[in-house]
């Protein structure tokens, strides 16, 4: 998923284009036990290559029915959108890496140390001593 939002990043900054998006509506969103504003839904209409399109804008801001608002549409997915806010603030980030980088490599580390191990001992073979078993002696002699 990190990967995938870094694409939708550098999609919207290097290939974005601005357009505008007349609000529709807003909803107010509750957090927590329902008594607390967490902010807005607010949806909007934008033509973007000659097609409309009806997306949630992305923020919480309440923005009055019928505003405009700056937004970048990514070209071959005019779904993606973003304010112009966002897509300046936004930044790829490598740290999305780095817990998939560990836990992949833990295994293959584990792995070579076990077969290293392994070489160096050889194989189990059998001494001369332990041919056959030796009866267990039972009673007093």
């Amino acid at each position: 998923s990190g990967a995938h939002r870094n694409a939708q990043i550098t999609a919207l900054r290097l290939h974005g284009v601005t357009v505008r998006a007349t609000v529709t509506g807003c909803l107010g969103l509750l957090g927590g036990s329902g008594s607390n504003a967490a902010g807005y839904r607010c949806t909007g209409t934008f033509t973007f290559d000659g097609h409309r399109y009806g997306e949630v804008i992305p923020g919480t801001a309440l923005d009055a029915p019928g505003s405009t608002l700056r937004i970048v549409a990514a070209p071959g997915d005019p779904p993606l959108i973003a304010t112009v806010g966002q897509v300046a603030s936004e930044r790829v980030s490598e740290t999305v890496f780095v817990l998939p980088t560990v836990l992949l490599a833990v295994p293959l580390v584990l792995t070579g140390l076990i077969a290293v191990g392994h070489r160096r001992r050889g194989p189990v073979r059998p001494t001369e001593s332990a041919g056959s078993p030796r009866p267990l002696a039972l009673g007093g002699r």
